[in-house]
């Protein structure tokens, strides 16, 4: 759709009339992106189901599903504007289009938008929504009632999570990719002279670590800084005063071992530190929440952002074994009276209630919580035989607050990603890899966090009973199956607790990294020197040799070494180990923003791109943009060359992740040693940069 002039004018004039004080009018509103949508009566429940491009309605009190409308391909987040419903479908460069009638959902057109939209919000009036395309770096405006694309918006490192304040004046929007970034849109504002509408950053609180190095100049141990990702659907409470931030502090710099191996390529393990690092208080994934004091107009009070730490214990009750929440949160809702944020952590399958209090201003000294160990000086933080490298770092230390809270085990549906609130009382929980929704007993929990701020689990459902912390459990809101093999592996493949995987407490899913199976954006720390985390997107067996360096024949093994070399896993089975890789063949490459365009810079860049002289396909040749041979480059020794497909969204580059953009990889290319870039002029250059970002 094309901007209109006319929709411009009409959404900043409509900004006068918005909702009073700041607040929403209707406190049961959606203000971020969300799996699933209150219908406009509250009565039922609009649940995307990603894998068979469908909407179902259920009624959750009862457990009933409805009518299962198709949409499209990946469904992803949903919102409802008055009786419109609006779906991303990340698969097809679209938002559905739905319309509420006595029956049901049915279809009523489509909007074209970027490449894999995202997430979806929509303002309380029903007059706009906003839609984040992660693959095209865009944010856009839609008004509702023309079904056009008014406005868009640059926003760099793959947007993909949106919340709109009430007032209706301010859009913040998260990147899914590398370090956190929070852009706030003022949606008052209009294009400036260059074209470009005017937006900002949001600086995300530092949380620190102690190293194991002593500074001389204050005799105490150095800290370095972790690194926030944004892991989630952000919210605005109804009142329109905070910002609420899912977020995962991890430690890319402290060195993990590089796998010991047999002569015949076997995992030595399990290992005792790596990824799978056991430690307490603050460890290599520290999920959280960063909450921002926010303004009646929608102005952010960046020095009052909080990181909020949301781990803790789950007792197994059979050989008391305890697991810790590690895992990244993969979205907060705000509870309609504003005294909760409710977060679903997605990895380790549990829901995190927290006091939207601190525990001072809730009346309590935080006695009987887990708020970690708060010592005059940090200590070494070794095991019985002396391994382990790190600093014990207290949770406060850190650079963390707590609150209280509630952690809920979902015993076993897996992967909670959504909670959606159909009244004060009642919230739902979607669990995405089950493909149902459960209605938690949300007022007793939030009775337990307001008494006694307890940080242990309840588990989320029993079969009946007076302590049944699940009213209702859906019947399946589709009958569509993946083929059991990839539903087998995407379990294994998120799950930071499945036994076999990754050492009990570590919080690490090969998801952790591998966000959606595709990368996180990051550069972490081995002993032999950094790498930078390579996307698994697409057909990774016609690649192989897999992974940087080693000559791992099969993601299968590549699965084992990691698991149990990296992770602190015990061992998993070879069935398991073929379901991962299963998981893995079946995921598809990204739909960049220049994939099928007919822009004839890409055909120039192709002719560049085959030139003998400058060498690109020499080494990445055929299908798979890769000769599946080893070249030593960098400094380094046999690195395997990478595929080239949906390499505009694999950011970083090179194996140390030195090159920020493909830009930087062509100019880099211009010394002879990766192909010979030297010949070409500056408007060459981009020709072939464009063929490459449409592979």
């Amino acid at each position: 759709m094309k901007t209109t002039t006319t929709g411009l004018i009409l959404g900043l004039a409509l900004l006068a009339g918005c909702s009073p004080a700041g607040g929403l009018k209707d406190p049961l509103h959606a203000t971020g992106g969300n799996t699933m949508v209150a219908s406009s009566d509250y009565a039922s429940a609009y649940v995307v189901n990603t894998d068979a491009g469908t909407v179902s309605r259920v009624s959750p009190t009862e457990g009933v599903v409805g009518n299962e409308l198709p949409v499209g391909l990946e469904p992803t987040r949903i919102a409802r504007a008055g009786s419109k419903v609006l779906v991303t479908l990340r698969g097809e460069r679209a938002v559905a289009v739905l319309s509420e009638t006595p029956a049901g959902l049915v279809e009523a057109g489509k909007i074209g938008v970027g490449a894999e939209p995202y997430g979806i919000v929509t303002s309380e009036d029903g007059r706009w929504a906003y839609v984040a395309n992660s693959m095209s770096d865009t944010v856009q405006e839609i008004e509702v009632d023309s079904l056009e694309v008014t406005r868009t918006w640059k926003v760099p490192h793959e947007p993909r999570y949106v919340t709109l304040h009430p007032s209706q004046k301010r859009l913040f929007v998260g990147s899914g990719r590398a370090a956190a970034e929070v852009t706030e849109i003022d949606l008052t504002e209009q294009v400036d002279a260059s074209g470009e509408i005017p937006t900002g950053q949001i600086a995300l609180p530092e949380v620190v670590r102690f190293d194991d190095e002593i500074d001389p100049a204050t005799g105490n141990f150095r800290t370095f800084a972790l690194t926030p990702r944004i892991t989630g659907d952000l919210a605005i409470a109804p009142d329109g005063g905070e910002l609420v931030i899912p977020v995962i502090y991890v430690d890319n710099v402290t060195p993990v071992e590089d796998p010991e191996l047999t002569e015949t390529g076997e995992p030595i393990g399990p290992v005792s530190d790596g990824y799978g690092e056991q430690t307490e208080g603050i460890s290599r994934f520290n999920p959280g929440v960063t909450v921002v004091k926010v303004e009646p107009d929608g102005s952010p009070d960046v020095e009052s952002a909080e990181a909020v730490f949301i781990s803790g214990f789950r007792d197994e009750n059979v050989d008391f074994d305890q697991i810790r929440v590690r895992s990244y949160p993969s979205s907060v809702t705000v509870s309609p009276d504003g005294t909760y944020y409710v977060v679903t952590i997605q990895g380790s399958d549990a829901v995190a209630i927290v006091g939207a209090l601190p525990f001072e201003d809730a009346g309590r000294n935080g006695g009987g919580v887990d708020v970690g160990f708060d010592m005059a000086e940090p200590m070494p933080a070794f095991d019985e035989e002396g391994f382990g490298t790190s600093v014990f770092t207290s949770v406060r230390d850190a650079g963390f607050s707590e609150r209280p809270k509630r952690l809920v085990w979902t015993n076993g549906a897996a992967g909670p990603d959504g909670v959606l609130f159909l009244s004060d009382e009642s919230a739902f929980v979607h669990s995405g890899f089950d493909r149902n929704v459960s209605n938690i007993n949300f007022r007793d929990l939030a009775k337990q966090v307001a008494e006694d701020g307890n940080a242990g689990f309840d588990r989320f459902f029993e079969e009946g009973g007076a302590n049944a912390r699940v009213m209702s459990i859906s019947q399946p809101l589709t009958d569509h199956r993946l083929p059991a093999e990839v539903e087998a592996g995407r379990r294994l493949f998120f799950s930071a607790t499945a036994p076999g995987m990754v050492a009990t407490g570590a919080g690490v899913s090969c998801a952790s990294c591998h966000f959606e199976g595709r990368n996180d954006g990051l550069t972490w720390t081995f002993s032999s020197g950094e790498r930078q985390t390579p996307s698994l997107a697409g057909q990774v067996s016609a690649t192989a040799p897999v992974t940087w360096t080693s000559q791992v024949e099969s993601v299968a093994h590549e699965a084992r070494i990691t698991t149990e070399a990296r992770m602190g896993g015990n061992g998993l089975s070879d069935a398991q180990l073929n379901n991962i890789a299963a998981f893995v063949e079946w995921t598809r490459i990204p739909d960049t923003a220049m994939h099928g365009s007919d822009d004839p810079a890409i055909a120039r860049g192709l002719a560049l791109f085959q030139r003998a002289d400058v060498g690109c396909s020499s080494c990445h040749a055929g299908q798979a943009f890769t000769d599946n041979r080893h070249y030593d480059m960098l400094g380094l020794t046999q690195v395997n060359t990478p595929t080239l497909l949906g390499v505009a969204a694999s950011a970083p580059y090179f194996h140390d992740g030195r090159a920020a953009t493909l830009a930087d990889v062509l100019e880099w290319s211009r010394n002879g040693q990766m192909g010979d870039t030297s010949m070409l002029s500056d408007a060459e250059m981009s020709d072939l940069e464009a063929y490459l970002r449409s592979l």
